[in-house]
């Protein structure tokens, strides 16, 4: 990650197979959190209105998620068991 705004954003599964993005405040606004299964099909898109997300009701599979914000983009493949 090579913008500082990004380096403290974090993504990655909770213990109740959640996909959560932590994010720092001056993140919040305009940006959004896109979910795609491994056939590229978009699961979910959700703007960030907070400092913490969560998505639930996520199938079990592979996924990349995608944070895109005015900052640069930042994706990371998770697996819901």
């Amino acid at each position: 990650v090579e913008n500082k705004a990004l380096s403290n954003l974090a993504i990655y599964r909770n213990a109740n197979n959640q996909i959560c993005v932590s994010t720092p405040d001056r993140l919040i606004g305009n940006s959004s959190v896109i979910v795609f299964n491994v056939i590229g099909q978009l699961v979910q898109n959700v703007p960030v209105q907070s400092t913490n997300i969560a998505l639930s009701n996520i199938a079990s599979g592979v996924y990349v998620v995608v944070f895109k914000s005015d900052a640069g983009t930042v994706s990371r493949k998770i697996v819901i068991e």
